[in-house]
This record gives C-alpha cells, structure tokens and sequence, in this order.
C-alpha cells in the first residue's frame, strides 16, 4: 500500500543557552548542508546543523528530545551580506539618562575578521563595529532628541564561522505517518560554556 502520507517529516528546533549574555551562541538548520532541506523523512541522510559562536564559548554541550548530535567540521567560513537599518531618536529614561540604543544595529551572526560598509543612504554617518566577533554595528550620527532622528541604512558585507553538526539516530515513534501524526518535533538544547 503507497504511503499516504509523503510528506512526513521530522523537524528539528533549537533553544541555545549561555551564562554569558556578552557571548553570541546561535543554532540553525542551513537548507544548503541538507540537499536543499529543512526537514527531514525518516530512514534519509541525518540532518546536519550549523553553530555560530563567539570566542568565549569554548565547548558545547547538547541534549535532545530523541537521537544524539555528534560535531562533522569544525571553524568553517562563510561570507554574509545584510542590510542593516536605524530608525529612532535620543530619549531619556525617568532618571534623566540617555538612551542612545537607536544607533545601534545588529547582524545576524558574530563578524569575524574583515567587513566593508558599503550603500549608506540617511542621516547614519559612518558605521563601525562595536567589537570584533560580535554581531553590532554603531552609526556615528548622534540625536539631540526625537524630532532629530537617525534614519537610515547601509549594506555590510562580513566574514563568520561556524561549526558543522549532525543528529543522529532518531527513532521513529509508533503511528509515525498517520492520521495527523506526520511531524515529528526533534528538540536540541545547546549549552554554550564560557571560559
């Protein structure tokens, strides 16, 4: 009897953990390791993950809900390219401190090495990173209030690394495939410890 339920999968989601806040720790599934896929059939090739992290983390301890997660490569690079955009003016808190959070944007995994700005539209100035293996980028333009906003963007051109991981051995649960049973949620806990 033909499967009727082909698209029955198993999907993998994250939740990243470290006691250092400063630290960058992320997790994710890239179609492009997978033959094109972000989720998996049972009995296929064992989905392979990607894990961005900044220096201090110095080991990752993972656990899941099924199967087990074993490192395939380690301190691979990769060139990104994001827009990144402000928006907002200096305000101060109930203290008469100000906030000056609106001149800062972020991309979405630690910059390591080198990075060009480039295509700066607004009012931004010029744009640097805060610190290297980090994910912020600052704009020079100061406010001097909220009817004096930054507005503006630019496109950042950078370098990161990551480290390749694979999960294994997930078993497939009884009345896997039918009725509406056809996605099996794998959960992968990572634990990044600093120092």
């Amino acid at each position: 009897m033909a499967n009727q339920y082909p698209t029955a999968s198993v999907s993998i989601s994250f939740v990243v953990s470290t006691v250092d806040e400063d630290a960058v720790f992320i997790a994710e599934i890239n179609a492009e390791d997978n033959g094109g896929r972000t989720s998996f059939p049972f009995g296929g090739a064992s989905p392979k993950f990607r894990i961005y992290k900044s220096s201090e983390i110095k080991s990752v301890h993972s656990f899941t809900s099924d199967g087990s997660t074993s490192r395939v490569s380690s301190n691979l690079s990769e060139t990104l390219t994001e827009f990144l955009s402000w928006a907002g003016g200096a305000s101060a808190d109930s203290d008469g401190n100000e906030d000056e959070s609106y001149r800062n944007a972020s991309v979405q995994k630690p910059v390591i090495g080198n990075y060009t700005i480039s295509n700066i539209k607004g009012n931004i100035g010029s744009v640097s990173l805060v610190e290297q293996e980090k994910t912020t980028f600052q704009c020079s333009k100061i406010s001097n209030g909220p009817l004096d906003p930054v507005v503006g963007f630019c496109m950042v051109t950078y370098g990161t690394r990551y480290d390749l991981y694979q999960l294994n051995n997930v078993s497939k649960p009884a009345g896997f495939g039918q009725d509406a049973f056809t996605d099996y949620q794998v959960l992968v806990y990572l634990v990044g410890v600093t120092g």
